[in-house]
């Protein structure tokens, strides 16, 4: 397809956008059990495609994800977490480490596993730590008359 047919079609499917999708609705709705077994037999034929467009698509929109699990899995919204993270001046709450872009720095949200509640923003290793000593305080007592000890 040339370009100029190719922006001609954007435009055209721009223009008339909501009757193609009512279209495609609709063809749905009188057979999805067709579109269902056509999408699976796409999906085990293509692995490889529709393993890099779901990269893809988590890629560019890794904030949005995370934002939606931060609010589906703790209640907290865009807003309440930017608040909490501008409040802890962007640095984990336990070791001071600051924040930054990437899965290893980037802040964390911690919880109490038992009621849900959220304690703060921490870096991974801190709440790695945490959950390995399962948020008990008695057990993280003896880690540290450990460490004292061994020093």
């Amino acid at each position: 397809m040339s370009e100029k047919n190719r922006l001609r079609a954007a435009a055209w499917y721009a223009a008339n956008k909501e009757r193609v999708n009512a279209y495609a609705r609709a063809k749905y709705a009188a057979n999805p059990d067709k579109f269902k077994a056509r999408a699976q037999m796409y999906r085990q034929t293509n692995p490889d495609k529709v393993r890099q467009t779901l990269k893809d698509y988590a890629h560019r929109n890794r904030e949005k994800i995370l934002a939606y699990k931060r609010l589906r899995t703790y209640g907290l919204t865009t807003e309440q977490f930017n608040q909490l993270k501008a409040h802890q001046k962007s640095l984990c709450a336990i070791c001071t480490q600051p924040f930054a872009q990437g899965y290893r720095t980037r802040p964390h949200v911690d919880h109490n596993h038992q009621t849900g509640k959220v304690r703060g923003l921490l870096c991974s290793s801190c709440n790695c730590g945490l959950g390995y000593f399962q948020d008990n305080s008695a057990l993280l007592e003896k880690a540290k008359i450990y460490l004292k000890a061994h020093e």
